[in-house]
């Protein structure tokens, strides 16, 4: 809950905070992942500069952390190099095991 609070609370503070968030990416604990993957989402365009590190999520060993990257690309994802890379990692995704990251990615 203390995480889920935090990431509540990095996801209004802007470009600053995506930053942060993308760190928490890489957090060996899945749920922090997913967590952070979801923050992200919820900054939208805000977080389009991090599309790298969330296609980079989109092969991730948790399924749970997996659609929620693909989620956050589908809504931040806008132009530029970043959006680039991330949009050459969607089609892996669309073969996912689960039907959620497969919907995710999709609607990117």
């Amino acid at each position: 809950e203390v995480w889920g609070r935090a990431v509540e609370v990095l996801s209004n503070m802007g470009p600053i905070a995506a930053s942060c968030l993308a760190q928490m990416l890489e957090d060996p604990d899945p749920e922090v992942r997913h967590l952070a993957a979801t923050g992200l989402g919820h900054m939208g365009g805000t977080a389009a500069p991090i599309a790298g590190s969330l296609a980079g999520r989109l092969e991730d060993s948790s399924s749970p952390v997996r659609r929620s990257a693909a989620g956050a690309l589908a809504r931040c994802l806008g132009g530029g190099a970043e959006a680039v890379a991330a949009i050459e990692a969607l089609p892996r995704s669309l073969e996912d095991e689960d039907p959620f990251v497969r919907r995710r990615a999709a609607d990117a």
